[in-house]
């Protein structure tokens, strides 16, 4: 199983150390290097790794896969030196902070003709795949309108530490509702295509310590549909949501519940919808997918693994386009057309 891969891991933070586990349980053979950049002690989790503080030391680790988990504002920076070598890449989400960060890293790619997996992990939901094809099977009809919304209070998301150090409240890192719940932007991507307009309006309404807006509405155009997106760092109560409107019927999923019913003049039809055992149950089969791509003699773990449809450099950048187009938007008062 891809024995004596070497891997690096850029960055431990609390996505990072997710992946750090998943890697130990996909691939315990593999010799695995961390780059990091704040000084101090490593985490428990890297103690015995060998650990790198500069791009020099990450690229004479010579890798064969690396996994970036840094904040979105470095991104960029550090995936093109591998991608250069044509070295598998697996970066989280959001892929930088807007589109015109991203010219070096598209040049780097074309050169290396490398693998760039984006980890839009929601794509590894069961229930996302199903929802997807039920759709595009016509379970409603044709579709109008949908409308997905997102919400958690930002000081629940991790217990223990400071909302105020994270990415997600930092300007400076990539933070922000747009950027940091860009997972919906992506997935509306997947299910309805790509817009031809957006329409948004932001604000930081919380009163949190934070200098990045914590809601956005987002309205995103298409020729005989409409997608509405809403997201924030207000809940209180955790909200992952969508309803699609089409000429047959109505859906509603709570992608938190992992359930699904279709409500049509003749009632309402409650799916059966696949649901995970653990929530990592998605993040590890994100990862069994890219090793599968990255490693020819790697043997897959999971069923899923063929058939999940990764987000690349193509739907990130497109992601990030839209992220644009709403400041653009928001800030103007006006449509923005693409």
């Amino acid at each position: 199983m891809a024995p004596g891969k070497r891997i690096l891991l850029v960055s431990l933070g609390s996505i990072g150390r997710r992946h750090l586990r998943n890697i130990k349980t996909l691939m315990p053979g593999a010799e695995l290097c961390v780059w990091r950049h704040k000084p101090g002690p490593a985490p428990a989790e890297a103690r015995g790794l060998q650990v790198v503080h500069t791009a020099a030391d990450a690229l004479a680790f010579a890798p064969d896969a690396v996994l970036v988990s840094s904040p979105a504002a470095k991104h960029a920076a550090q995936c093109s030196p591998f991608a250069e070598r044509g070295v598998p890449i697996f970066v989280e989400k959001p892929l930088e902070t807007s589109v015109d960060k991203l010219a070096g890293l598209e040049a780097a790619l074309q050169r290396g003709q490398g693998l760039l997996f984006v980890g839009y992990v929601l794509r590894f939901q069961p229930i996302m795949a199903f929802l997807k094809d039920a759709l595009a099977s016509g379970c409603v009809g044709e579709i109008r309108t949908a409308q997905i919304s997102t919400g958690q209070y930002l000081p629940d998301w991790r217990p223990g530490s400071d909302y105020r150090d994270g990415v997600s409240a930092r300007a400076d890192l990539g933070g922000g509702v747009l950027l940091e719940l860009s997972h919906e932007l992506d997935y509306a991507r997947w299910f309805f295509g790509h817009p031809r307009s957006v329409t948004a309006e932001t604000a930081r309404l919380s009163g949190l310590e934070m200098d990045v807006e914590d809601h956005a509405s987002i309205i995103l155009g298409y020729d005989q549909r409409q997608i509405t997106v809403s997201v924030d760092f207000l809940q209180r109560v955790p909200c992952m949501t969508l309803k699609v409107v089409g000429s047959a019927g109505t859906l509603h999923a709570d992608l938190i519940e992992e359930t699904a019913v279709i409500a049509t003049p003749d009632g309402q039809q409650d799916l059966t919808t696949p649901k995970m055992e653990a929530g990592n149950d998605m993040y590890l089969c994100q990862f069994d997918a890219f090793l599968d791509r990255a490693f020819d003699d790697y043997v897959p773990q999971y069923d899923a693994s063929e058939a999940a449809d990764f987000a690349r450099f193509e739907d990130a950048r497109a992601v990030l386009e839209l992220v644009d187009a709403a400041r653009q938007s928001s800030l103007s008062g006006k449509r923005v057309s693409l």
